[in-house]
């Protein structure tokens, strides 16, 4: 929602509703999530590694998950693997994103680890083999179980659950911009809500720029069943209020919006606000429709308008030339 000032409402602004397993090359989950192996849980399992179709050897982490870490721990292990200090087998990793790994054979959701060409060390991230396969997970929301009001060194090294498979996390901004800085990538949003219901909507030429841009997104053109909230497409009276194509992330500690107070603080997320927001798909978990001081809910506005919060959301990406190898 536009905001000039807290109670300001756009009561011109239409609403739109809804009628409008692969074993290959598993790590050692006891080297992955060594706190987890100290604790009782699911059971451990390692395996070997196997060259994929495309000749590059590829891992998967795991499906079912051994605890729950941030990125900047992951991070400090994978640049242990690559000093060959933990696990040597890391040493030949080579795939850059999950589409790259599924035409390495590998066909099964989960969490892999990758490095992209720019990227300094690997990640790790869930790959959805689903629709086509390849599709690199970089945000989650499924039960509101992770906080995402959160400061800019959360956002940029990422934060959440990486290990369910339906773990809520950020990737990290700073991932985010290896990866896209690879070539063109598709952005996928699913969405569904409360009533069963499900949208989406994907955006081509999808990219986020370095940290000196401020992590400043980049989109193009809009398909799908959702309505384009992120870039303001639904009416051309609020394009320069409610398009998030061209802005810059914004957090309560920095503030990178366009409105004379501070988006990421009056609705409790990381973002891409312009001033404020159609769509913020980091806010606060409701069940459904909500009431607050401001629009702080997972909201996608030309699905379900500003005061319905969202029951789960995927945010993935995919390069635009992707094509899919069998083996």
């Amino acid at each position: 929602m536009k905001r000039d000032n807290q109670n300001e409402k756009l009561d011109h602004v239409p609403f739109y509703s809804s009628k409008s397993s692969d074993k290959c090359c598993r790590l050692d989950p006891r080297k992955l999530f060594p706190r987890a192996a100290a604790a009782p849980g699911p059971s451990e399992t390692s395996g070997t590694q196997r060259e994929g179709a495309t000749g590059k050897n590829c891992g998967a982490v795991n499906e079912e998950g051994h605890g729950t870490q941030s990125t900047s721990r992951i991070k400090k292990q994978s640049q242990s693997w690559e000093k060959g200090k933990e696990n040597e087998s890391m040493d030949h990793l080579e795939c850059q994103y999950c589409a790259e790994i599924y035409n390495a054979g590998h066909k099964l959701s989960g969490f892999y680890q990758m490095k992209p060409l720019r990227s300094p060390s690997g990640f790790v991230a869930y790959c959805d083999m689903s629709g086509g396969g390849g599709w690199t997970v970089f945000q989650r929301r499924s039960d509101g179980s992770q906080n995402f009001d959160r400061n800019w060194d959360d956002y940029e090294e990422g934060f959440g659950d990486f290990a369910s498979p339906k773990g809520e996390y950020w990737l990290g901004n700073k991932n985010l911009h290896y990866l896209t800085s690879q070539g063109n990538y598709t952005l996928k949003i699913d969405m569904s809500d409360f009533i069963g219901e499900q949208r989406f909507a994907q955006y081509e030429n999808f990219r986020l720029g370095d940290e000196q841009s401020s992590y400043m997104m980049t989109c193009g053109q809009y398909s799908g069943t959702a309505g384009d909230s992120f870039t303001g497409g639904f009416h051309p009276e609020v394009k320069w209020w409610a398009n998030h194509q061209g802005m810059k992330f914004s957090t309560k500690d920095r503030d990178n919006d366009k409105y004379e107070k501070n988006c990421a603080e009056e609705d409790n997320s990381g973002w891409w606000f312009n001033r404020c927001h159609s769509a913020n798909l980091n806010g606060l978990y409701y069940s459904g429709p909500y009431s607050a001081a401001t629009d702080n809910g997972i909201v996608w506005f030309t699905w379900r308008g500003w005061w319905y919060s969202l029951k789960s959301v995927t945010m993935k990406v995919r390069p635009s030339d992707f094509s899919p190898v069998e083996v």
